[in-house]
């Protein structure tokens, strides 16, 4: 494929050290809730920095565990997120929004009672897990886990009650979703007075680095939405049209658990949605843009429908960058760019490289179905695009 003249606006140095960088974010609210296959910061950082400014407009059409949100509002971007998925509108919202003071006292409130009533051991009425085998697993924990989500709930400020049910969903995962540890209610109840005293000081930090970089902080610095991607351009509108879509679409083909945790790393469970009091019968599919076993046709034709769609929320100077992983790059990695093509855009190209993307190996990271051997399973791609035949501005 034929190479587009080199941007000397675009520092590759910059995002190739970024792409390189294997060190897990601990600053900022990313570490409150581990998400499938989410999005580097380093990355999503680097690419901030270098293609916007302050008070500049990102959208993320799959928004998926919050990063290139927290990114954005971190280094004082207005941005716009959405993903299809109920539990990554809710973690993405949760973990992008600030809270004042007076919602700080109330959730350090919250927090030091729950401390307490956990303390004194009271007996907590079974509520039986049911897996989708039918299987009742770890009763006293999980009702321990039940327990303090409708304390939760009990919140009556919207903003706290949400990261609240954040805190939950992080013990739960600790908890229940790792190979190392078996899901004791003591574990539980320890994880939640350690966690939860990390997580309020987390988003303390966070909240007044948001009120220094915006004066006036409004529902316009961050938008959160739950739909498909494609009506995204229908439901929103913008002021000031953006200058960088930064986003990590679903991977063509590759089985990942977006809208489901493993207990003891191996049996799926609905738990979060349980948790959340959200829907959880939609399929894989519903998430990832089509079934991994039609070979990716419907995938890239929706694929081509969201980006075409999403020209009319960029400027023309405007990039799209994308990390994004195959199952069988040799196959996927065609059809993405010939996707990208007929949605109107041009690829823009590191000018050493003899490919227009760059590439990342990503640590401890191997798909379910990728037993092949070669990169596929733990190599991501990033795309840097403008639209094509865009109008020359002064």
């Amino acid at each position: 494929m034929k190479k587009e003249k080199q941007n000397i606006n675009i520092p590759w140095d910059d995002f190739l050290v970024a792409a390189v960088c294997t060190e897990n974010a601990k600053d900022l609210t990313h570490s409150l809730y581990r998400y499938p296959a989410s999005m580097s910061p380093h990355i999503a950082r680097a690419v901030i920095l270098a293609l916007t400014k302050r008070g500049d407009t990102i959208i993320d059409p799959f928004c998926g565990g919050g990063t290139t949100l927290i990114e954005s509002l971190g280094l004082g971007r207005k941005v716009i997120g959405n993903d299809i998925s109920p539990l990554a509108y809710f973690i993405s919202k949760a973990k992008a929004t600030p809270l004042n003071e007076k919602e700080l006292n109330i959730l350090r409130g919250w927090y030091k009672s729950m401390c307490n009533k956990l303390a004194n051991k009271s007996k907590y009425r079974l509520v039986p897990h049911k897996l989708i085998n039918g299987e009742r697993v770890a009763l006293k924990t999980h009702s321990v886990l039940i327990y303090i989500r409708n304390e939760a709930l009990k919140v009556k400020n919207n903003n706290v009650r949400n990261f609240a049910l954040l805190i939950v969903l992080n013990i739960a995962q600790k908890c229940f979703d790792n190979r190392l540890h078996k899901p004791t209610p003591a574990y539980l109840i320890n994880s939640f007075i350690r966690l939860g005293k990390y997580a309020i000081d987390v988003i303390d930090e966070y909240s007044m680095l948001l009120k220094i970089n915006f004066n006036k902080y409004s529902k316009s610095v961050l938008q959160v939405k739950q739909m498909d991607s494609a009506k995204i351009t229908v439901k929103t509108k913008l002021t000031k049209k953006a200058t960088l879509i930064l986003t990590s679409p679903p991977y063509p083909g590759v089985h990942i658990l977006y809208n489901k945790w493993q207990l003891y790393g191996r049996r799926e469970t609905y738990l979060p949605y349980e948790l959340l009091n959200i829907n959880s019968k939609h399929k894989e599919s519903y998430f990832t843009l089509g079934s991994r076993k039609n070979k990716n046709d419907e995938y890239f034709i929706k694929l081509e429908n969201i980006f075409t769609s999403l020209k009319k929320l960029i400027n023309n100077d405007a990039y799209v960058v994308q990390v994004i992983s195959f199952n069988k790059s040799c196959e996927q990695l065609r059809k993405f760019r010939e996707t990208m093509i007929k949605a109107g855009y041009k690829e823009i190209s590191p000018p050493t490289s003899t490919e227009s993307y760059l590439t990342r190996k990503v640590p401890n990271r191997k798909w379910y179905n990728a037993r092949r051997k070669g990169p596929d399973s733990s190599s991501e791609y990033i795309f840097i695009h403008q639209i094509k035949n865009r109008r020359k501005t002064q």
